[in-house]
């Protein structure tokens, strides 16, 4: 049936592994059903594709705002995200990614200096997310939050145990959360199946 709307989503996985043409996925599904709202994509990692995209997935790129921030802090995009929301023409927004939001603190040091950078965008994000979980729910839109996946750690049986970054604010508010993996296709004597077959 979809995602919720009036809630947050969170995709979080390795890097390769289709998060981001998830949310695209997501985001063409929900400009046809609402053709007449808005969708923004807030590009943080400065690398979507959008024409690969929109031949993927449907996406409409002239029914959207891609939103390629450039030289702001973490803060500020957040805030960004925030303004957008709150007009009454914007309705799906995907926050592209998490770990690529860059603090002031560490923006503002010259790159020999360690601001100490243990949960410096964790607080602002979770002041973020409390404002735009009444928003996006008052006005019945969706916020996609595109994350990553970071080894911390391995079981007995030597699995990987993965942490996300950012905190714990985006579990916590999420109402959906896909988690993505990335697999090796083989045919014959373990050769990769590059065609996708």
């Amino acid at each position: 049936g979809g995602v919720v709307y009036g809630r947050i989503i969170t995709l979080a996985g390795l890097f390769h592994s289709g998060k981001s043409t998830a949310a695209c996925v997501l985001m063409s599904a929900y400009q046809r059903k609402n053709p007449d709202k808005t969708c923004v994509y807030v590009d943080v990692e400065h690398s979507l594709d959008l024409k690969f995209q929109s031949r993927m997935t449907g996406l409409d790129t002239s029914k959207m705002i891609y939103f390629n921030p450039k030289n702001l802090s973490g803060e500020q995009i957040l805030d960004s995200v925030i303004q957008f929301q709150e007009a009454d023409d914007i309705g799906m927004i995907v926050l592209d990614s998490i770990p690529a939001l860059l603090p002031a603190q560490a923006l503002e040091n010259d790159i020999e200096k360690d601001p100490g950078m243990r949960g410096t965008i964790a607080k602002p994000l979770h002041r973020f997310l409390i404002a735009m979980s009444n928003l996006i729910n008052q006005k019945n839109n969706i916020l996609v939050l595109v994350n990553q996946v970071r080894v911390s750690g391995y079981t007995f049986t030597g699995a990987p145990i993965y942490s996300e970054p950012g905190g714990q604010a985006p579990q916590y508010y999420s109402s959906i959360k896909v988690r993505f993996g990335t697999r090796t296709f083989i045919k014959g004597d373990k050769v990769d199946a590059n065609d996708g077959e």
